[in-house]
């Protein structure tokens, strides 16, 4: 089984569908909001298929994930480099703004 046989693989691709059609000059709250959810989507994906959960959470917000995905990186993360993004866009901030949409 591929990964976008899964329900979480149907997910990303829908979203990616959604991202290819918006212009986010035009509607950044739009595109903000479908790069969250595509972000989410992948570390909840990731963190699957590392056998790991997220302790205490049924339903991690995006803070929750990277921060449970950068503790347990080795894990998580398929190569160092994907971890190096998130952790530098967790200290850059941009995960925050990312939460307020």
């Amino acid at each position: 089984m591929s990964p976008t046989d899964t329900l979480l693989g149907v997910a990303v691709k829908a979203v990616v569908v959604e991202i290819r059609k918006i212009n986010p000059d035009l509607y950044p709250i739009s595109g903000t909001y479908l790069l969250r959810t595509l972000l989410e989507l992948c570390l909840r994906h990731l963190v699957k298929n590392s056998g790991l959960r997220v302790p205490g959470a049924r339903d991690p917000s995006l803070t929750e994930l990277v921060n449970f995905s950068l503790q347990n990186r080795d894990k998580v993360f398929p190569n160092k480099r994907m971890g190096d993004v998130i952790e530098a866009a967790q200290k850059q901030k941009w995960i925050d703004y990312l939460n307020i949409v």
